[in-house]
C-alpha cells in the first residue's frame, strides 16, 4: 500500500497499523501524489493551539473512508510524551478509516506491537483501578473481551513480579536492535544486521556510555541491580568481542555482586556460536533463550527465518555444553502457515529436550560433527537430526531418538572406520538368493544414497528394493503398515 505522510514522519506507527490491518500489503511511499483507484492511505497530522488532529484519508478498494482522532495540546509536554500521544492518534485514525474498509476489527483492536499488558499496567502504576485500566482497553483501543481478560491476567502478573522487588532493588534491560533478518511478524525496533553493519560500532559506543552514566546514576540513588536482561532484536547478532566489551563494561560500571538472574536473549539459532556462548558464560550469565517460535521449517521459511528446525537443536546442543544453567525457549501460536497439530509437535518437541542433559547435549554434537566429517560425500544425506522436526513425531520420539543418539556417539569410532574409508568399487556383493532391500529415505545411520548405491551394485536371483519417503532407519517400526503393504507386494513379485 502506497503511504502518504503529511505533517509528520512517524513511519513506524503507520507502518504497524498497516501490518496489523493489512497484513499482506508492504509499505509504499512514492513521490508523486496518489493516483486515482490506487490502494493509499494519506495519514496527516495537524497542530493546532488547542488540539493536534490526526486524519486518515484512505483509499482501499475502489473507495474511500476518512478517520479522526485528536488530543489536547497541553499534553505534548516533553518529547517523549509528544512522540507518544501523536502516535497514538496517528494509529487510531488509521485504525478508524482501516476497519471501516475491512469491515471487521482484529482481536487485540488498534494495539500494535508485542507487548498489550504495558498499557493496563502501566495505567494501575498510575493510579487506576483494573476496572478503568480494562475500559481504557475497551474504549480507547477496542479490544476484544477474551483479549482484554487474558492482558488483564498479564498485568496482574507483571505488578506481582514488580513488587518482588526489595525497596533499593532495580531490573536492568540492555537493548541490542539488531537482526539476522526481519520476521515477517517482528514490530520490535531492529535492523537487518546485512544492511546496518556499519551501525553496530558507533551503537555498542554510545552504549558503553549509557552503560557508565546508568551506573553512576544508580550508585548516587544508592539502587541495586536485581536482574539484567539483554534483549532486542537479537544480542548474538553482535559477534564475540562485542559481546565481550559490552558485557565487560556492564560489569566495570554497574555493580553485579546483588543479581540473582543475568539474562542473555540468544533467540535466533543462526546466531548462537560456541565462541559466543563461551563468552556469555565467563561473563556471567546465568540464562540463555533460545527461540525457535516454531519447529515447522515451512512455518520458519514463511516467518522469513533463515535457518531450519535442525538448526535449533544444534543451538541448544551448543547452550547446553557451554555450562550455562538455564535454558528457555519461546514458542508462538498462531503463526502464518502453523496449525494447532504443528504447534502442538513443536511444543512437545521441545519439551523433550529437558531430559537431554549437558552431557547428553555435548555428545550429541560432537557426534554430529563426526558424521559430517567422515561420511563421504558421494553419500551426502540428511543431517543427523534431520526428521527430528517431523510435524507427526511425539515426544516419545524425539525422546527415544536422543537416547539412541547418544549410543551411537558412544560408538562414533565404529562409523569413522565403517564410513571413513567405505567404497563399494571392486566388490560387488553378490548372493545366491532372493534379497529384498528395505530403506528409509530419511535414514542416516545408513544414508539412503548409500543404500541405493548397495542395491544398484548387489547381484541377486531376484531383487527388491523397497523404499519409504519419511522414514528412517527402522521403516517397519515408523510406517508398518506402509512397510507391511509394500513387502507383501514385494514377496508377491519373489
Amino acid at each position: 500500500m502506497k503511504l502518504y505522510l503529511r505533517g509528520h514522519d512517524y513511519k513506524y506507527a503507520a507502518e504497524q497499523m498497516l501490518l496489523t490491518l493489512f497484513p499482506a500489503q508492504r509499505p509504499e511511499y512514492p513521490a508523486g501524489p496518489p493516483a486515482p483507484g490506487e490502494d493509499a492511505l494519506v495519514l496527516s497530522l495537524h497542530r493546532g493551539a488547542v488540539w493536534a488532529t490526526a486524519t486518515a484519508a484512505l483509499s482501499y478498494g475502489g473507495r474511500e473512508y476518512r478517520a479522526a482522532r485528536r488530543c489536547r495540546t497541553a499534553e505534548l509536554t516533553d518529547p517523549l510524551s509528544t512522540d507518544r500521544a501523536l502516535q497514538r492518534i496517528l494509529k487510531l485514525a488509521f485504525y478508524g478509516a482501516g476497519t471501516a474498509a475491512r469491515g471487521s476489527e482484529p482481536p487485540w483492536g488498534a494495539l500494535t506491537g508485542v507487548r498489550p499488558v504495558k498499557i493496563p499496567t502501566k495505567a494501575m502504576l498510575a493510579g487506576a483501578s483494573p476496572a478503568q485500566a480494562e475500559r481504557l482497553l475497551r474504549d480507547t483501543y477496542r479490544v476484544t473481551e477474551g483479549r482484554r481478560r487474558l492482558a488483564m491476567d498479564c498485568a496482574g502478573a507483571s505488578l506481582a513480579a514488580l513488587r518482588s522487588l526489595a525497596p533499593g532493588e532495580v531490573s536492568l534491560y540492555v537493548g541490542i536492535p539488531f537482526c539476522p533478518t526481519r520476521c515477517a511478524y517482528c514490530s520490535f525496533v531492529s535492523a537487518d544486521v546485512g544492511r546496518a553493519l556499519k551501525l553496530i560500532d558507533p551503537f555498542l559506543d554510545a552504549l558503553c556510555r549509557e552503560l557508565a552514566a546508568t551506573g553512576a546514576m544508580l550508585a548516587d540513588a544508592g539502587l541495586r541491580v536485581r536482574t539484567v536482561y539483554f534483549g532486542g532484536g537479537t544480542p548474538t547478532t553482535l559477534s564475540a568481542p562485542q559481546l565481550d566489551r559490552l558485557m565487560g563494561e556492564l560489569a566495570e560500571h554497574i555493580d553485579l555482586s546483588g543479581c540473582t538472574e543475568y539474562t542473555v536473549e540468544a533467540g535466533r539459532p543462526d546466531t548462537i556460536t560456541a565462541e559466543k556462548l563461551a563468552v556469555l558464560a565467563r561473563r556471567g550469565c546465568s540464562r540463555v533463550s533460545v527461540n525457535p517460535q516454531t519447529m515447522q521449517d515451512a512455518v520458519l521459511e514463511r516467518m522469513g527465518r533463515a535457518h531450519r528446525a535442525d538448526d535449533i537443536l544444534r543451538a541448544y546442543a551448543l547452550a547446553r555444553e557451554s555450562g550455562i544453567g538455564c535454558i528457555n525457549m519461546d514458542l508462538i501460536a498462531g503463526l502464518p502457515g502453523d496449525s494447532a497439530a504443528g504447534f502442538r509437535a513443536s511444543l512437545e518437541q521441545v519439551l523433550a529436550l529437558r531430559r537431554l542433559d549437558r552431557a547428553g547435549a555435548g555428545t550429541l554434537l560432537r557426534f554430529r560433527r563426526r558424521k559430517e566429517r567422515y561420511l563421504p560425500p558421494q553419500y551426502g544425506g540428511p543431517s543427523p537430526l534431520g526428521g527430528l522436526a517431523a510435524p507427526e513425531l511425539t515426544g516419545n520420539d524425539v525422546r527415544w531418538k536422543l537416547r539412541f543418539d547418544r549410543m551411537l556417539a558412544a560408538n562414533a569410532a565404529i562409523y569413522e572406520e565403517l564410513l571413513g574409508g567405505l567404497s563399494l568399487d571392486g566388490c560387488p556383493p553378490r548372493y545366491g538368493v532372493p534379497v529384498i532391500l528395505t530403506a528409509g529415505e530419511r535414514d542416516w545411520t545408513t544414508p539412503y544414497p548409500l543404500a541405493a548405491a548397495y542395491y544398484d551394485t548387489l547381484s541377486a536371483p531376484c531383487k527388491v528394493f523397497l523404499s519409504l519417503p519419511d522414514a528412517g532407519h527402522l521403516p517397519f517400526q515408523e510406517r508398518p503398515e506402509e512397510w507391511s503393504h509394500i513387502l507383501l507386494d514385494a514377496l508377491a513379485q519373489i
